[in-house]
Order: structure tokens, then sequence, then C-alpha cells
């Protein structure tokens, strides 16, 4: 009877513990600004929390899953440190628990656990391998479970997009050929009609038909390499974003003329070539459209998602910067971690300065 007293003791702490857990998560969930000290609260649970700061990893929310992100990466390390007996299946429980909410986590929540799987592998003793190979057939489930997302944000986020330049033809090209009433540049010269046809009224003038007897000069060949004006920001500084005297702050690029004076550099309109109709009207939007844009960016919808972010990332609206920030050191590219992190730094919220921390982090 006593033992049976104790197992109900326990098994009663223990469902009250988790369901305290429940409570704060969801009470972190209602009211964003107060999540980082519910985080706190839930990491003071122990290992009756995880669950609960599972579910907040996975959050949608930014300031709800950022900290308890990190706290599970906290944990890991301290159990680490610490090496207990229970090493393996305490690490193995937070990764299958992130395997399991895998569906659940935003594009940069994704490369998050990725991140996290790393960590655990290199904390896996050499001397001990075949103790925690179950820790490491759970870590290779949870990379095979998320190579199967379509696409990840750091794929349009890659040094590829930003060191080099695509010039797309114009989508309407082909339906204005079709619709043109005048025929191609490369049409072989008109025949002269049969005896006896109709002639065709206006489209025959008088004045072009002796050009008609002599083949069209061939058309100019169109340069294979891109020029200056349509490939919208010309590169990327990886300098502090302090600014010189007198340099404006918005994206400048640089536009070769030989006919204007002033030829040196102007500031980037939102109408440049490089954008699409899609992203032009994204960003002209209120914040919510901007918000909208830089999740179809982590999702690898559009072009240029490391210019377009950088320039989010001064937007005047707090939330449209931290988004487009925490997007930028979503990237398992260093240099875009780094360009996010003096962001973050000198920016006057401190929501946005708050995540400085977390971006150093990635950087060590």
């Amino acid at each position: 009877m006593l033992a049976l007293g104790v197992v109900v003791v326990l098994g009663g702490w223990s469902i009250s513990r988790r369901y305290v857990a429940g409570g704060i998560t969801a009470r972190a969930m209602k009211n964003p600004a107060t999540s980082r000290s519910a985080i706190s609260e839930l990491a003071q649970l122990g290992d009756s929390a995880l669950s609960a700061l599972l579910d907040a990893a996975v959050s949608d929310d930014r300031e709800v899953a950022i900290p308890a992100r990190a706290e599970l990466e906290a944990m890991l390390a301290r159990w680490a440190a610490g090496r207990p007996a229970s090493f393996e299946s305490r690490c193995s429980r937070v990764i299958r628990g992130v395997t399991h909410r895998e569906p659940l986590l935003t594009p940069s929540g994704r490369v998050w656990a990725r991140r996290l799987g790393d960590q655990a592998l290199r904390l896996i003793d050499p001397h001990q391998a075949g103790e925690d190979s179950g820790l490491l057939s759970d870590v290779e489930r949870l990379f095979a479970v998320s190579q199967q997302t379509s696409q990840y944000p750091d794929q349009p986020l890659r040094a590829r997009s930003i060191r080099t330049v695509r010039v797309s033809p114009p989508r309407r090209a082909p339906a204005s050929v079709a619709a043109s009433p005048n025929p191609p540049v490369q049409q072989a010269p008109l025949a002269a009609p049969a005896e006896g046809s109709v002639a065709a009224p206006p489209l025959t003038a008088a004045a072009p038909a002796p050009q008609l007897d002599s083949p069209l000069p061939a058309a100019e060949p169109i340069p294979s390499e891109p020029t200056a004006v349509a490939t919208g920001p010309a590169s990327l500084d990886w300098r502090p974003p302090a600014q010189a005297a007198g340099e404006p702050t918005e994206p400048r690029r640089l536009v070769q003329s030989d006919t204007t004076p002033d030829a040196s550099t102007v500031p980037a309109s939102p109408t440049q070539p490089g954008l699409s109709a899609e992203v032009i009207a994204l960003l002209e939007g209120d914040d919510r459209d901007k918000l909208q844009l830089v999740e179809q960016l982590l999702r690898g919808e559009h072009e240029n998602a490391a210019a377009i972010l950088l320039r989010l990332a001064k937007d005047p609206a707090p939330r449209v910067r931290l988004s487009a920030i925490s997007a930028l050191g979503s990237s398992p590219n260093p240099r875009l971690t780094e360009a996010a992190y003096r962001l973050a730094v000198h920016d006057e919220d401190p929501k946005v300065a708050r995540l400085a921390s977390e971006l150093q982090k990635l950087l060590r």
C-alpha cells in the first residue's frame, strides 16, 4: 500500500506540473510580450515542461518560438556538461519531439531544427558511440523528415543569389509578339501577290513597297551579358549599416549611361526591373503585406530574396524589421547572419535589439 501511495503521489505531482506548464505556454502564446518570462518559468519546471517547451518552439509567433528554441539548446548543453546517465534518452526525447512537430514549423523553424540536430551530433561522445546509436538514428530521422520539404529558406538566401545576376526575359514577350499586327523582323521577304488576287488594304502602302523587294537587314544580336540597368541592386555591402555622411539610407544601384551627364548612382525605386509586380505591390502595401512578403521569401517564391530582406530590415515598422532580420539570421550563410546581427545591434527598437543576442550565438 505504501508503494502504491508513493506511485499515486508521484504521478499526480507529474501531471500537475505538466498542467502548470501547459498553462504557462498558453499564456505566452496569448500574450507574446510576456513570452520570455513565461519560457523562463517553464525552464524552472525541468523535464516535465519539455513537451510545453517543444510546443512553444514550433509556434508561428517568433517572440514565443525564439526564446523556447534558445532554452532547448541551452538544455542540451547543460545535459552534455553534466553528462547524466540518462543523457541519451533525454536528447532523443527532444529530437523526437521536434521530429513529430516538424510539419508545424515555419521555414525558419526548420532551419533551427536542423541546427538542433547538428548540436546533438556534436554532443555525442565518440568513446560511447555504441551507447548513443539511438540518438544518432533519431537525428538522422529528423534530417530525413526535414529534407522532404520542398523548399527551405536557405535556398533563396545562399550566396549564389547574391553574387550572380540573371536577367530573365520579359514574361509578356510571347503575348506581345502574338498580338502584334506587324510581322516579326526575322520574317522572310514577302512574295509578290499572284495575279487575280485581292490586294491587302492599307498594310501594303506605296512608300515601303520597294523595301520588300530586298531582304530586311538582320537584327542586332542581343547582348549575352546583362546590362547594369536591369540588374537591380549591384552588390550587397557587408559592412556595418552605419552610413557615411550625406549618403542616403535607401539602397542604391549603378546606372551606366553615355547620354546623361549624371550617371553615378541613383536611389533604387520600387519599380526597378529586378522586382516582380507582386513583390512591388507587397513592398508598397501595409505592414501585413510586408510580413506576408517575408514569409513568401522564406518559402523561396521570389528571386533576390536577400536583397529584398535587407531592404525590409530598414523598414519604419519595427515588426517588419524584426521579421526581416530574423529571416536573414535563419540562413546558414554566415555573411547573411552577420549582416542580420549588425542590423539588430544598431536597431532602436528593443525587441529587435534583443534579437542580436540570439544571432550572436549563431556566429560563435
